[in-house]
């Protein structure tokens, strides 16, 4: 019994660490990892980006953007059953992508994350 409860202590602590380093700034994807801290404008970016042409029907999509963090895409599935809707177009292009990799792919994205603006003097 003592085993069991120790046990059960274990996994809702790991279960707990695991979703706590996980942040959202909307409900399509999921920022894995960051290595750095997001400036306003980056989290502006992030959170207005069309990231649907890179989704998969029924799998997760793993994304490095350059100096940003590493996100995860819902699948077209999960966004349906959370009530999202996409493009039509969109989605029939989802469903006709192959999703023929067994294994991991970090696709490596620049959408402009982690740029300065340019000096304007007065």
């Amino acid at each position: 019994m003592k085993l069991l409860l120790i046990f059960a202590s274990f996994c809702v602590i790991n279960f707990n660490h695991l979703f706590a380093q996980q942040k959202t700034l909307r409900n399509d994807f999921v920022i894995l990892k960051e290595t750095r801290s997001l400036t306003e404008k980056d989290e502006q970016n992030l959170s207005t980006y069309n990231f649907d042409q890179y989704r998969y029907l029924n799998l997760r999509k793993k994304i490095q953007l350059v100096n940003g963090p590493l996100i995860e895409l819902l699948s077209l599935k999960e966004l349906k059953t959370l009530g999202i809707s996409i493009n039509s177009d969109t989605e029939q292009f989802i469903k006709n992508k192959s999703e023929e990799f067994k294994h991991e792919t970090i696709l490596q994205l620049n959408i402009g994350l982690g740029i300065r603006e340019a000096y304007q003097p007065k």
